[in-house]
Parts: structure tokens; sequence; C-alpha cells
């Protein structure tokens, strides 16, 4: 019956809440290295603009505030993460200890 209906998958144990707030937690550290990054990239672009004038100015503030905008996108991320993980998780890790 094996060779018409195929063997049996062994399927892998299903993902723990620890597993799940450990990827969660890994994604939030990962989103805040981006964020020093861009901390990083809008001090370089604070330099550059205390030194320049006309369009290249211009055209650095352009770039800084589009490094703003990323900047926030990625800080509404770890919030929204954040959220997802104490309001969602934390309370079944509680009650499973019980």
């Amino acid at each position: 019956m094996k060779r018409v209906f195929g063997k049996k998958k062994v399927t892998p144990p299903p993902p723990s809440l620890n597993d799940a707030t450990g990827r969660v937690d890994e994604r939030v550290k990962a989103i805040d290295d981006k964020i020093a990054s861009l901390d990083k990239e809008l001090l370089k672009y604070k330099a550059v603009l205390k030194k320049t004038k006309g369009s290249a100015a211009a055209s650095t503030k352009r770039r800084a505030m589009e490094t703003l905008k990323r900047k926030k996108m990625y800080e509404a991320q770890v919030s929204f993460t954040l959220v997802v993980i104490y309001a969602n998780m934390k309370p079944f890790e509680t009650v499973k200890e019980l």
C-alpha cells in the first residue's frame, strides 16, 4: 500500500510560544539595528548640511527627510511588534506556566 498511497511524512513539532517570542525578539533587534544605522546616516547628512548651500543642500535635505521617514516607519514597526508580543503572546505564556 505504501507504493500506492506513499509513506506518511514525518511532521516537525509545532513551534512553542517561546520559539515564537524568540523570533519576534530577533526581528525587533534587527529593526533596532536598522534604526541605529539610519541615525548614523542622519548625522552624516547633518554634517553635510552645515557645509553645503544651494541645490546641493536641497538634495541633501531631501535625502535626510527620506531617511527620517524610513526611521519613523521602522519605529512604528517596532512598537507594533512589541504590542503584539505583550498583548497576544505573553498572557498565554503565563497561563501555560500555571
